[in-house]
């Protein structure tokens, strides 16, 4: 609907001055047909934010935008102690510039992750249940571990020549995910019957 600015323009329409049962629209002035004056959709705003506030009070906020980042060394040379979560999937890259981000739930404790630029990061809490995003190591491979509760700790950055450094890290699962993922790459050697 179009918004008038002019409100001396419009006509009142036969509604009563009080809204029927809390609910936004029952007090409309028109300005022309299809129109609302400025006023009148001032009032319809706020009367759609009290609603909402009231219907989702007991609902939990998620989270938007791009999901914070975790990083072993989150501060410089500061090492992260790692964390414990599930492994969502990849975001694959979608440019030569960009590259392979893990998408990770932490399940049993908060985690130190970063949100911004990288040089003018924010240090954020990510809880458990929420997102994070991790770059993909080629030293730590997780495509097994979609689905699964893992715990990754780094252990320490190599220099591995040209510029370039490799991650060395502890990756731990439960005997009962260990089982799985056997099971499952028991499954890929079986032959497959068409």
């Amino acid at each position: 609907m179009a918004v008038s600015k002019n409100s001396a323009d419009s006509k009142k329409s036969n509604v009563s001055e009080e809204p029927v049962s809390g609910q936004p629209g029952t007090d409309i002035e028109v300005a022309s047909p299809g129109t609302l004056t400025v006023a009148v959709a001032e009032k319809l705003n706020a009367a759609l934010a009290a609603l909402l506030e009231k219907a989702t009070a007991q609902w939990e906020d998620e989270q938007t935008g791009f999901p914070p980042y975790w990083a072993p060394g989150f501060d410089g040379d500061t090492m992260s102690p790692g964390f414990i979560g599930r492994v969502i999937g990849i975001e694959e890259a979608k440019s030569d510039t960009d590259f392979d981000r893990w998408i990770i739930s932490p399940t049993y404790a908060s985690v130190v992750c970063k949100k911004g630029p990288a040089d003018d990061a924010d240090l954020i809490e990510v809880k458990p249940g929420e997102f994070f995003t991790m770059s993909s190591y080629s030293s730590l491979q997780l495509q097994p571990y979609v689905g699964h509760e893992i715990a990754v700790i780094p252990q320490r950055k190599r220099d591995i020549g040209k510029g370039r450094d490799l991650w060395d890290w502890r990756l731990k699962v439960s005997k009962e995910t260990k089982g799985k993922i056997i099971e499952q790459l028991e499954k890929m050697r079986e032959p497959q019957v068409a």
